[in-house]
């Protein structure tokens, strides 16, 4: 998703394109300005991965968009809190991995 606002996930939205997916790359960092709730009901996803730095000047992700992501049920890994997250698919699903050794399936 990029640096996309709430405004391009509407328009994602309004053009009718597919959006259903398992794993959301939140958009901008998790700012409060980049997540459309529509997009996120859209997309249903039950993995939601930000990523931010520790402690940054920014204060992201937004307090606002991951209780958005925690009302609908969706893991939260984030950057900031579990360092690099690798994602790997295969057929039998995906597994998420942290730098810590945290694993998610």
């Amino acid at each position: 998703m990029g640096d996309a606002d709430a405004a391009a996930e509407g328009g994602i939205l309004a053009a009718g394109l597919p959006v259903k997916a398992d794993i959301l790359k939140v958009a901008h960092h998790g700012s409060c300005t980049s997540l459309n709730r529509d997009f996120l009901d859209a997309v249903m996803a039950t993995v939601a991965i930000y990523s931010a730095g520790r402690d940054n000047q920014n204060n992201l992700p937004c307090v606002a968009t991951i209780y958005a992501l925690q009302q609908r049920n969706a893991l939260i890994p984030g950057t900031d809190v579990d360092g690099s997250i690798t994602v790997t698919v295969t057929s039998d699903g995906y597994t998420i991995t942290d730098s810590n050794g945290k694993t998610w399936r």
